[in-house]
């Protein structure tokens, strides 16, 4: 699987990442924050499940936190306050940006060449049977981790390097951000363009 990328097993979780900034690509699915109390040694063990499914299925499989920790307790077992969990993407990363850094071209082609298809179905069971965690159906999505705004642009688009923006933002594929109530945006691959642009920016 060449045009996916190998981000480890999770991607958000850690105190390294709490100043870090990824604009993701990700075919996966959403995981549900509401259905078990989350602490950090919980989120571990979710993290844990999600390696061994990457080592048994030859997969790069992640779980990317939409969002910072930097709110979270550090205590591993206190239970995260809701208000300060956002959103879980489980699967695997097939574009990446970062912040600073400009924008990342992205086709439309190495995209579909990752199948949702591919995804192990024991991963879900796992997480459903032993962990009590829901998951919706997979899909293409853009996510954000970090204090992030991710961004999608027509590969066309003109970029400014210097102000860091794109001079037309109307242009816009979709967009999400940590300060979302759901981060996170399902995108139809058929729909997209051949060529796009990937970018990360502080939120």
């Amino acid at each position: 699987m060449k045009d996916a990328f190998r981000y480890g097993p999770q991607v958000g979780l850690s105190p390294e990442d709490e100043e870090k900034h990824y604009a993701f690509l990700v075919v996966g699915r959403r995981m549900s924050m509401e259905d078990v109390p989350l602490s950090r040694r919980k989120l571990g063990e979710l993290v844990e499940v999600v390696a061994e499914a990457g080592r048994a299925s030859g997969l790069p499989l992640s779980l990317i936190y939409m969002s910072t920790t930097v709110n979270w307790t550090r205590e591993p077992d206190e239970v995260i306050d809701v208000w300060d969990l956002s959103e879980v993407l489980i699967g695997i990363v097939v574009a990446a940006a970062t912040y600073p850094g400009d924008p990342v071209v992205v086709r439309r082609d190495a995209i579909a060449a990752v199948n949702v298809d591919q995804l192990p179905d024991a991963l879900w069971q796992e997480l459903e049977q032993r962990h009590g965690v829901s998951t919706s159906e997979p899909s293409l999505y853009l996510a954000c981790s970090g204090w992030t705004v991710a961004e999608l642009f027509p590969g066309e688009s003109p970029y400014d390097p210097s102000g860091q923006c794109f001079e037309n933002a109307d242009e816009r594929i979709a967009a999400t951000c940590a300060e979302d109530t759901t981060p996170g945006v399902r995108l139809d691959v058929g729909s997209l363009p051949a060529e796009m642009k990937l970018r990360a920016f502080y939120a």
